[in-house]
């Protein structure tokens, strides 16, 4: 697993807390050569996790999930290159962003015993700020809970490990079907 985009920004400032040959992978489950890293899913023009000739450009760097598809969890990263006004509602990159990743995955087949997919988005707005958004589909409507922009920059190290932390989450939370659990007993 490659470096969050979080240390990769701040490697520099961070260098000496951060071991060589560090590896995040005994902190998550989630692995970044899942089903939707891979491409499983049938190429559609909108549903690219990229777009770089809009005028709000943006791009997924990695998907993280879980190999084995027994919980429906995905963890990404989105970054953008914008100024953003803290008191605005979330980016149209970031609701695009979220919203196409949610498709790829509820269109594979792995995960249709699933009736919730909980999408946790890591949003880089630029190199000095950026948020958390929590998502998932409840059935009906589309549930997207989100911190204020965080400062990178400054004495406070909070962000930057609050960022890791959720990053490095274990994914929790039923999310099969009703029927499928009622039918397997």
């Amino acid at each position: 697993m490659h470096y969050p985009l979080i240390l990769d920004l701040f490697r520099e400032k961070y260098a000496t807390s951060v071991r060589k040959g560090f590896c995040l992978d005994s902190l998550t489950t989630l692995r970044e050569c899942g089903a939707t890293s891979k491409g499983k899913w049938k190429q559609q023009p909108g549903l690219e996790l990229a777009e770089k000739l809009s005028t709000e450009r943006w791009q997924i760097l990695r998907i993280l999930e879980d190999l084995e598809h027994e919980v429906p969890h995905a963890v990404c990263d989105i970054r953008q290159n914008i100024q953003v006004d803290r008191k605005k509602g979330l980016t149209v990159a970031e609701v695009k962003a979220i919203m196409r990743v949610m498709a790829v995955r509820i269109g594979l087949d792995c995960y249709r015993p699933h009736s919730l997919m909980p999408i946790l988005a890591i949003s880089y707005l630029n190199r000095k700020q950026g948020r958390i958004l929590q998502v998932h589909h409840d059935g009906k409507r589309v549930v997207i809970q989100y911190t204020k922009v965080l400062d990178f920059d400054g004495l406070e190290h909070h962000p930057i490990e609050l960022f890791l932390r959720y990053y490095c989450s274990q994914p929790v939370g039923k999310t099969a079907n009703k029927q499928k659990d009622s039918s397997s007993r």
